[in-house]
């Protein structure tokens, strides 16, 4: 009895060794086959996005992944989350109270934004941060925005509120835009704060051309175009460069500080190229707005265009020893009869077969253009064609306010009669016709563009001031310039085609092979002369240049320009004379068949 009780403990502490170890076994596989499992954590951007919620709903933090604030006084003060590539350092503007939206010790509030009728909706806001695909792994990292990709830009028109403004600026590439007093001036796209000026520093006694836009501003927009504008009131506190700006932000309101204390309120709006801020002859303006606020206006999306840097045409060179100048003989035969007249005399003559400068006297004085200017205007047109600007086929109304007279036969039609741009072309080099000159002027938007297009063919002593037949401006000294150099640039550059094209420019010949006034270049010479020439003619003042080809297909370039004379008579007898002089010097040059 006592041996099977010793026997029965035997057993029980074997079953329940057994038992212990069958245990352990069962649980160690269960280890080894069971998956392991653990809490996932959240990534960065996964903790952003769930911490942004509860921080913006209170307004009382920033989401981590705000790289800058946008200061827009036009809407919430909360700075507004973006990821869009910057396209230069910025400055972050803390946000402002609404306490401090006003401007100066009369505390006047900034007013309410508003949408004007027709205007192209102002954009107040910058997209928000798009949310992270939840497909992403938690381990994976978003990749950033490519800065190459193409940014959507929008447009608005620079001021709110009621405003005129016209295609016509002084003598450079710009727009005047009217308004009452206190308008809104609004950023025309987004881009970043380039320079603020808050104090009126011009003194009409040192008239320092810096300080005459008074307090003005510029930005640097996302199109790389700079924006200037002047002669404001205020600007918006805390407004201060490298300060991201969106399109149709408030940037401060219309008055008349600088220069324009003495005008009706307005904006000078110009468009450049970026520059620095001492740079005042850019900044003011360096391409014609009009155009573009036209777009705006209409809630076009027009980005500017900014000239290409174009080398100057060449002034032509002292030839090489197989191309010699002879000037002597023309210089003895011309001179006794310009003297004999009385007057100021100035011209070039080209042979083109021999690629010399044949005469030259008073090549760089400036003289009053009169209708010469025609040909800068004309192939100003030409150009904006060859650009897209406008269309030759364009139709432009006849308005009875736009009629002037002196020469050409348009001013005898009707108002509301119709002409394409072509035929106003046309006629102001063959007929030399004012009013078509100036519905021209009216349709590429002024002066502006002329003189943009001289400068860049090297017709630095050409300048459009004044509308044909402006007798109030030519009186206060304001007239259309030019010289015999620039002159025989402009032809020469239609005869080569180098400017427009070939196409283009023998048509602008073709014009000019019309003219009707033939008592000066053309008058003494033979019949099989043929010549193209265009005309110019004020009191005391005669001109006439251009291309004429002898029988034997040879041809040259000849500009002559008079002024201070005794009598226009007088003058066109002899510029008929100096032409006959210079049509037999050529004949008589020995010379091979004309470049092609």
């Amino acid at each position: 009895m006592h041996h099977d009780r010793k026997h029965n403990r035997l057993v029980s502490s074997l079953t329940v060794t057994v038992v212990i170890v069958l245990a352990g076994l069962l649980v160690g596989a269960a280890l080894l086959l069971a998956p392991t499992t653990r809490q996932s954590l959240p990534s960065p951007d996964e903790q952003v996005a769930d911490e942004a919620q509860p921080a913006q709903s209170a307004q009382s933090a920033q989401p981590a992944s705000v790289e800058r604030a946008v200061l827009n006084p036009l809407t919430t003060r909360t700075p507004i989350p973006t990821t869009r590539p910057e396209r230069r350092p910025t400055t972050t503007a803390a946000a402002v109270p609404d306490e401090a939206n006003s401007l100066g010790a009369a505390g006047a509030a900034w007013p309410t934004p508003r949408q004007e009728p027709g205007r192209n909706p102002t954009a107040t806001s910058v997209p928000p941060t798009p949310e992270v695909a939840t497909s992403i792994p938690a381990s994976a990292t978003p990749l950033p925005p490519d800065p190459t990709a193409p940014q959507e830009l929008t447009y608005v028109f620079p001021v709110r509120g009621t405003c005129q403004y016209g295609p016509d600026h002084h003598d450079y590439p710009a727009t005047d835009i009217f308004c009452p007093v206190g308008s809104e001036v609004v950023a025309p796209t987004s881009g970043t704060v380039d320079f603020v000026n808050r104090i009126d520093r011009w003194n009409p006694e040192t008239n320092i051309p810096a300080d005459r836009g008074g307090i003005m501003l510029a930005i640097i927009g996302d199109d790389g175009v700079r924006y200037y504008g002047s002669h404001l009131q205020d600007i918006v506190p805390n407004l201060e460069p490298g300060v991201r700006v969106a399109a149709g932000q408030l940037l401060g309101t219309v008055g008349n500080s600088g220069n324009a204390r003495s005008t009706p309120p307005h904006l000078h709006f110009g468009i450049s190229r970026p520059t620095t801020p001492d740079d005042w002859e850019t900044r003011r303006g360096a391409v014609p707005p009009y155009p573009y606020l036209q777009a705006w206006e209409r809630g076009e999306m027009l980005t500017p265009v900014l000239p290409a840097p174009q080398p100057a045409q060449p002034t032509p060179q002292p030839p090489s020893p197989t191309q010699p100048v002879v000037t002597d003989r023309l210089a003895q035969e011309l001179q006794p009869l310009f003297d004999q007249t009385g007057g100021t005399f100035g011209g070039i003559v080209y042979d083109i077969s021999t690629q010399s400068i044949v005469y030259s006297h008073n090549a760089d004085l400036v003289f009053a253009s009169a209708s010469l200017i025609k040909i800068p205007i004309v192939m100003t047109v030409y150009q904006l064609a060859n650009q897209g600007v406008v269309s030759l086929d364009d139709q432009i109304v006849l308005q009875a306010n736009v009629i002037v007279g002196g020469s050409g036969a348009i001013q005898y039609s009707a108002p509301g009669t119709i002409y394409s741009v072509r035929e106003l072309c046309a006629r102001m080099i063959y007929d030399s016709d004012n009013t078509a000159a100036n519905m021209l002027l009216d349709h590429i938007g002024g002066f502006a563009p002329v003189n943009q297009v001289m400068a860049q063919v090297g017709a630095g002593q050409t300048l459009l001031q004044r509308r044909m037949m402006d007798m109030q401006a030519q009186a206060a000294g304001i007239d259309n310039l030019t010289s015999p150099a620039d002159m025989f640039l402009l032809v020469r550059t239609l005869r080569d085609g180098t400017l427009l094209g070939s196409a283009a420019s023998q048509e602008i010949i073709g014009f000019m092979q019309q003219t009707t006034n033939r008592q000066k270049i053309p008058a003494y010479l033979p019949p099989d002369a043929v010549v193209s020439h265009k005309v110019g003619s004020l009191t005391g003042v005669e001109h006439d240049a251009g291309i004429v080809w002898l029988p034997d297909g040879r041809a040259y370039i000849v500009v002559l320009m008079s002024t201070a004379l005794p009598s226009n008579a007088v003058g066109v007898a002899t510029l008929a004379e100096a032409s006959r002089i210079i049509y037999a010097y050529e004949q008589q040059l020995p010379g091979s068949a004309p470049p092609q």
